[in-house]
């Protein structure tokens, strides 16, 4: 059995991930994984010009009103990158 990368479903097949994607969020049981494997992606900077990543985000930004697991996900990296600006201008 080959293992399917998330960065590869983006890539390969991006209109049918974002729909995976926003399902993934959506479910509970799936929303940390999913969240996770964003996360790796945004931080890998090859994987984020591989995979268009800020416009993936742009879109699932687009829908977070009517999807609250991708509002949850939009808002915790919003949070997170903005304490790591502000601990920044603390140094």
């Amino acid at each position: 059995m080959r293992r399917v990368r998330l960065a590869d479903l983006l890539v390969d097949h991006r209109e049918r991930a974002f729909d995976l994607v926003v399902t993934a969020l959506d479910d509970p049981a799936t929303h940390e994984a999913t969240a996770t494997g964003l996360s790796l992606i945004e931080s890998d900077a090859a994987q984020l010009d591989r995979t268009a990543f800020p416009h993936f985000l742009a879109a699932l930004s687009h829908t977070a009103r009517r999807h609250r697991g991708v509002l949850r996900f939009v808002l915790r990296r919003h949070r997170v990158r903005t304490v790591s600006s502000a601990e920044g201008f603390a140094s």
